[in-house]
């Protein structure tokens, strides 16, 4: 089984709030209530430890169980209301099934309304994303990505802290056919390390001005890409440093799953 691996180098160890309507303005992201706990660690300084399972984050541990459809949800411990779904396979001779998503694996979520799909071709990066009225679970059927998230919701008991993590096509061939349920104020973004194609499904209609944006090359978020020199959108190439966020769009704990 793959993990969740944090900040590293050389290749990895396998490892909240209705939406707006379309196109209509969304309300500013409200701050956190003075007495509300915050974690101790400043933005960008939370630990980045190997994985899912490895240290329990600040004020909890991580939750694993074998839902329907006989996949394994655990949450992360590192950045919280992150899971990892690995689902059964079954093959034979003739290839393999697989479910891929099942509304029953994120009791805590919405449902998800919308599936989109992704090609990009090696070298390419999109990110780091972010929304404060949609989450998301991404999967990758083909090919390789890098996926990393970085925890923005002020606070969060894991507000600052960073996973890198591969989806997809492992070195050796192999495919866990594993998938990443990402919660509102989570920044994410992938590169393509090979040619790939990624899925993921939303519980919002797509709306431009939920679209928002953060530095990938942040050193604040000091994401590990694994990718030189890496194609950008120009969209992406605009995208402020975590400590520019416009006012009213950052967002805060807690925020819906």
């Amino acid at each position: 089984m793959g993990r969740l691996l944090a900040r590293f180098s050389g290749m990895p160890r396998s490892i909240d709030g209705r939406p707006a309507t379309v196109g209509g303005p969304l309300p500013a992201a409200r701050p956190p209530k003075p007495d509300r706990r915050r974690h101790a660690l400043a933005p960008g300084s939370a630990p980045r430890h190997d994985g899912l399972r490895g240290r329990a984050r600040p004020g909890g541990v991580a939750t694993r169980a074998r839902l329907p459809g006989m996949a394994e949800v655990t949450e992360s411990t590192v950045i919280a209301g992150v899971y990892e779904v690995v689902p059964s396979i079954h093959g034979d001779d003739r290839g393999f099934f697989v479910e891929t998503y099942r509304r029953e694996w994120f009791p805590h979520g919405r449902e998800m309304i919308q599936g989109n799909r992704g090609d990009r071709v090696a070298g390419c990066l999109v990110g780091l994303h972010y929304h404060l009225h949609q989450a998301d679970y991404w999967y990758v059927p083909y090919g390789t990505a890098r996926v990393v998230l970085h925890d923005l919701r002020q606070g969060s008991p894991t507000e600052g802290a960073t996973i890198s993590t591969d989806l997809g096509q492992a070195a050796d061939g192999s495919h866990q056919h594993r998938g990443i349920f990402i919660p509102p104020g989570v920044a994410h973004g992938f590169a393509s390390l090979t040619d790939m194609t990624i899925t993921y499904l939303v519980d919002g209609y797509y709306n431009p001005a939920d679209e928002l944006g953060v530095a990938w090359d942040d050193p604040e978020i000091a994401g590990d890409w694994g990718v030189e020199a890496p194609i950008l959108s120009e969209r992406d190439k605009q995208n402020p440093a975590r400590a520019d966020l416009p006012e009213g769009r950052r967002p805060y704990w807690p925020m819906r799953t």
